[in-house]
């Protein structure tokens, strides 16, 4: 499948780096992350608020989404246009799908074994679930273990797994980084990857290939990579 990931102000460095930033569950914008639950009885809202804790001390996370035309994910997740969104070709089998709802879940019924396929699959429910209002973000996600990641002044991040294809870089509306710079940070391993120049469509709320300043060959290699 195609996924896409939104770059904002370091995207070039992290380009050329051919890594991602992990997100943890601490430190992302959803304060509902693991905490999905109703949690009225103050017993098991501290229990779920200590795994919380300790999930958070192990395992991170690659947010990406199936959609790059939506103009507020370029706003929220790739400064505000100013940014890149990278296409990947992603192994069917890799990413775990968001699922949005307008309720809490519903918690166990009693403690379950640390090693029960029952309490993996819902630990792993509460992990992809999130508030019907983020359904715009149309997310999937790509579960890291911390330790494999590399740690710079308190962030975490992880260089892109083999079994990632980066197959186009597209540039945001507000972007102001050139095709040379982009090629540049690409380097020789991706110097065929298309570089795409996005803009405002004129009819409606997207984001769409700018023709007039995207070459021919990008656009035709991007069109046969997205159809």
């Amino acid at each position: 499948m195609l996924l896409y990931r939104f770059e904002g102000e370091h995207a070039l460095d992290n380009l050329a780096a051919r890594r991602f930033k992990v997100s943890t569950f601490e430190d992302v914008n959803d304060p509902y992350e693991l905490l999905g639950v109703r949690l009225k009885d103050p017993v098991l809202r501290l229990g779920y608020h200590l795994q919380r804790r300790d999930i958070s001390r192990q395992y991170g996370m690659i947010c990406m989404s199936r959609r790059w035309s939506n103009p507020v994910l370029w706003s929220h997740y790739s400064d505000k246009h100013r940014g890149i969104a990278l296409q990947f070709r992603v192994p069917d089998r890799l990413p775990i799908e968001v699922t949005y709802t307008p309720r809490l879940l519903e918690p166990f019924d009693g403690p379950l074994p640390e090693d029960s396929a029952a309490r993996g699959e819902f630990l792993v429910r509460l992990m992809s679930t999130k508030y019907a209002s983020w359904r715009y973000e149309s997310e999937w996600r790509l579960p890291v273990t911390l330790n494999d990641c590399i740690k710079e002044g308190g962030r975490y991040f992880l260089p892109y797994p083999g079994s990632l294809n980066l197959t186009a870089v597209i540039t945001g509306p507000r972007c102001t980084h050139s095709d040379e710079a982009i090629r540049e940070a690409l380097g020789e391993a991706d110097r065929s990857v298309p570089v795409i120049r996005g803009r405002l469509a004129f009819n409606s709320y997207r984001v769409v290939v700018n023709r007039d300043a995207t070459p021919a060959a990008a656009r035709k290699a991007f069109s046969a990579i997205v159809h």
